[in-house]
C-alpha cells in the first residue's frame, strides 16, 4: 500500500465530469475535496481527462490503485463527452480493479443548489438545443421525483399544479431558457454548472450498494445519438 494513502481515512474518489461543454475532474477524501481541475473552454474533454487524472494524482501523491472509487457522470448529456468519460472511466477501472460508479450529474447540479436555497423543489436542466432540456424533479429532501427526460420548454411548463404555491429553483445555465419565458414569481434560477466536485454526494449514496460490472454499462443518453455525415464528394 502506498504510504501516503494511508493517511486518509475516508474513501477516495476520483470523480470524472465530461458530460457537458467543460471538463473536470477532482479528488476527494470523503465529501472533503482535496484537489479539482476545470476547463470551460468547449469539448476538450478527449484532450484533458488523462492529462488532469494525471496531474492531480501526483499532487497528491496517490497512485489509481489507492482509490476507493473511480466516478463518472452518466448523463444525460453531450454524446462525445459522455462517450469519451465513459470510454476512460472504464479503461482506468478495468487496468486498476477499481471499482466504477456512474451517477446523475442532474443530481450533483440538485445537491450543490441546495446549499443555497430553501426551496420545495429542485429542478436541474441541462440544455438539449433549441428549446428543449434535459431536466429532473427533485424534492427537498434530494428524492428524485421525476426522472432524468428531454423536455420542450413552454408555457405549460409552468402549469404544472402540482407547483402551485411551492417554491421551485431552477438549476443550470440551461435554465436560462425556462426563465425567458417569464414564469410566475415562485420560480427562481440559479446558474450552477457541471462539475466534477458535484458528483461526490451522488456517488457516496451509490457506493452503499455492491459496484455494477463496468464493461456493461452504457452513457444515459436519453435521445437517439445523431451522427452526421459529410455531404462533400470526393473526387
Amino acid at each position: 500500500m502506498n504510504p501516503k494513502a494511508s493517511n486518509y481515512s475516508k474513501p477516495l474518489l476520483l470523480s470524472l465530469e465530461t458530460a457537458g461543454t467543460s471538463c473536470s475532474v477532482c479528488l476527494s477524501e470523503g465529501t472533503h475535496v482535496l484537489f479539482e481541475m476545470e476547463e470551460h473552454e468547449a469539448y476538450r474533454h478527449n484532450e484533458l481527462l488523462a492529462d488532469f487524472t494525471d496531474r492531480i494524482l501526483k499532487l497528491a501523491k496517490l497512485m489509481v490503485k489507492d482509490l476507493d472509487a473511480i466516478v463518472i457522470n452518466h448523463g444525460p448529456g453531450s454524446y462525445t463527452g459522455l462517450r469519451v468519460g465513459f470510454a476512460f472511466g472504464k479503461a482506468l477501472s478495468y487496468a486498476s480493479g477499481i471499482p466504477l460508479y456512474p451517477v446523475s450529474g442532474l443530481e450533483g447540479m440538485a445537491t450543490e443548489a441546495i446549499e443555497f436555497s430553501t426551496a420545495d423543489w429542485y429542478i436541474p436542466m441541462l440544455d438539449a438545443r433549441r428549446m428543449e432540456v434535459y431536466s429532473a424533479v427533485y424534492d427537498s429532501s434530494l428524492n428524485c421525483i421525476d426522472p432524468p427526460l428531454p423536455v420542450i420548454l413552454s408555457k405549460e411548463f409552468f402549469e404544472q399544479k402540482r407547483f402551485d404555491d411551492q417554491k421551485i429553483l431552477l438549476i443550470g445555465e440551461a435554465a436560462e431558457k425556462a426563465m425567458r419565458l417569464d414564469p410566475p414569481s415562485n420560480y427562481e434560477f440559479l446558474p450552477i454548472g457541471l462539475k466534477a466536485s458535484n458528483l461526490i454526494t451522488p456517488a457516496l449514496k451509490r457506493m452503499k450498494l455492491p459496484a455494477d460490472d463496468s464493461a456493461y454499462m452504457e452513457p444515459m443518453y436519453l435521445k437517439e445519438v445523431r451522427i452526421t455525415t459529410s455531404k462533400k464528394t470526393l473526387k
